[in-house]
Formats: C-alpha cells, sequence, structure tokens
C-alpha cells in the first residue's frame, strides 16, 4: 500500500475517511497499548494504508515496552520533532498518553492538510510544541464539526492527564 503521508500530501482527504482512518488507528493503538507497548513515533508516513484502505502503524523501532528497560529515559529524547509530545521534547518519562499527543497532531494534518505546531527550525518547533496553542480547525477549515475540534484540542493539551487516557476514549 501507500503511507498516509502519500495519500494526504497535498490532497484534501474527505472527512468520512479521515475519521475512518482515525478510528481504525486509535484502535491500533489502543491494542498496542493493551499490551504495554508505547509506539513513540505516531505519524502519517508510519502509517501504511492497505490494499483494502486499511490503516497499519508501522515502524516501532522507538517503541517502549512497559515492564523493560524503556529506550526513552529522562534527559533523552526520540521520535520525529514536528510529532512529539510536550514531554517527549522534554526528556521526560513517557507513557501510551504521548502517541495520543501525536495521534492529535496527525488528526490535525489529515483534516487541514497542515501540522498544528510549526517552525522554521527544530528548535522553534519544539518551542510550538511546548507553548503554542494550534489555529482552530475550523479557521482553517470552516464548517468542521465541533466534536472532531473538541477531540484534537484534547488529545493536544500539554500536560497528559488533559488528554485521553486511550485510543479508546478517543
Amino acid at each position: 500500500g501507500q503511507s498516509l503521508r502519500e495519500l494526504i500530501a497535498g490532497k484534501d482527504l474527505p472527512l468520512e475517511r479521515t475519521l475512518e482512518i482515525a478510528i481504525q488507528v486509535c484502535e491500533g493503538l489502543q491494542a498496542a497499548h493493551n499490551k504495554g507497548i508505547i509506539h513513540l513515533d505516531i505519524k502519517p508516513s508510519n502509517m501504511l494504508i492497505d490494499r483494502h484502505g486499511r490503516p497499519r502503524i508501522v515502524d516501532f523501532g522507538l517503541a517502549s515496552v512497559r515492564g523493560s528497560e524503556s529506550l526513552t529515559k529522562t534527559g533523552s529524547t526520540l521520535g520525529t520533532i514536528g510529532y512529539m509530545s510536550p514531554e517527549q521534547v522534554q526528556g521526560k518519562v513517557l507513557d501510551h498518553r504521548s502517541d495520543v499527543f501525536a495521534l492529535g497532531i496527525m488528526l490535525y494534518e489529515m483534516a487541514t492538510g497542515e501540522r498544528p505546531f510549526k517552525g522554521d527550525t527544530n528548535i522553534s518547533t519544539i518551542s510550538a510544541i511546548l507553548r503554542d496553542e494550534p489555529p482552530a480547525l475550523e479557521s482553517i477549515l470552516p464548517g468542521i464539526p465541533a466534536t472532531l475540534e473538541t477531540v484534537v484540542r484534547r488529545c493536544l493539551a500539554k500536560r497528559p492527564a488533559d488528554r485521553f487516557s486511550s485510543g479508546r476514549a478517543v
């Protein structure tokens, strides 16, 4: 298949398709989280769309498994800058809610065609992740359902405790 990155590149993805993919990715994340796996690199290029149109989460190279020595330790950062959670860019201890934050970034991008946190450099992107609130979806895509805005905003909460607790909850 093709990556989600290829699917959304320069195209308007219909809202129904965006939601269909999002729901299936949430189910996949929930399955991983149920096994104690935190992906830590959720992004469109790590979602392959199979020949039946279903997304598959790939590249668990940075994944952390609960109960084992973590690949992400305090003071280190691993992941793709534009899709990292605030706690991830700060090198803090991570849990499944970091994947929920990255999912929020991906949902925002699927809906609008752009990432919510942008910068000219990695440092300015990190700064945006830590401090900025992204533009409202409605300001970029008029008529978008308010419930999608609410879901995305909650996924993108700066504090992990303010995010959805699981893919199922999203």
